[in-house]
């Protein structure tokens, strides 16, 4: 995930400003961390910490990013990478309700990704919010 990206939104009816995206990652020990750059501007640090094998194959960190604007964090988020797919989940209680969220990463090698970004009321039924496409930048 470390490089430069070329973000296209899936069509909405209205034109897309382009998103230049960057990742700047380094791994320390069992630890890695990705300073994110958008459009130019530091938004971010997203730290990873790994919590060890999933049953089902792959593997499984917890992740939060430290924002450069509020300097403050949100809370913990779960990454899964099982192969090809990477799976950020989240979730957050909304006047007492839980809400689920979640980004579904799908390479297509090491230079494309397609994501979805979804929502859930119940954690097992999804709504795509958003999609699109990333490439690595030449």
């Amino acid at each position: 995930y470390d490089g430069k990206w070329d973000v296209v939104m899936a069509s909405s009816g209205k034109a897309a400003d382009a998103v230049h995206l960057e990742n700047r990652c380094a791994k320390v020990g069992e630890f890695f961390a990705c300073d994110q750059i958008v459009n130019g501007k530091n938004t971010a640090l997203v730290v990873f910490l790994p919590v060890g094998p999933l049953e089902k194959g792959g593997y499984a960190y917890r992740n939060q990013g430290l924002s450069v604007e509020g300097g403050g964090s949100g809370g913990w988020g779960d990454l899964e990478i099982v192969g090809d797919r990477w799976v950020y989940s989240s979730e957050e209680t909304d006047n007492g309700k839980k809400i689920y969220h979640r980004i579904v990463n799908v390479f297509s090698g090491s230079d494309k990704i397609h994501f979805e970004v979804q929502r859930s009321d119940d954690g097992a039924k999804w709504a795509t919010t958003m999609s699109g496409d990333e490439a690595r930048a030449k």
